[in-house]
């Protein structure tokens, strides 16, 4: 798992470093089985693993699990393309 979370962090970084920066996207990263996160982990429905698309708009927030990069797991090229996919698509919708 720790490769996986490491290509989507690189992913992130290398492609939306100006939106990580000013703060219009966030990453967090979070051990599910960790009893501190257990708010968050609820609030998500994790499970063991998850990664999330959450939109947040004036006191709205809109979760979106990407459970489709599961199935991806195998092959790190067409994970990424899909993690940047999703996230320009999700950036340039507002």
């Amino acid at each position: 798992m720790q490769t996986f979370e490491d290509n989507i962090r690189d992913t992130l970084y290398s492609n939306f470093k100006k939106e990580l920066d000013s703060g219009k996207l966030t990453y967090t990263s979070l051990a599910s089985d960790d009893r501190a996160n257990g708010a968050l982990v609820a609030r998500y429905n994790t499970g063991l693993f998850g990664l999330y698309i959450v939109t947040v708009k004036d006191e709205t927030e809109i979760i979106v699990p990407l459970e489709e990069i599961w199935t991806m797991a195998v092959d790190e090229t067409t994970y990424k393309e899909y993690l940047k996919d999703i996230l320009t698509q999700y950036l340039g919708a507002e």
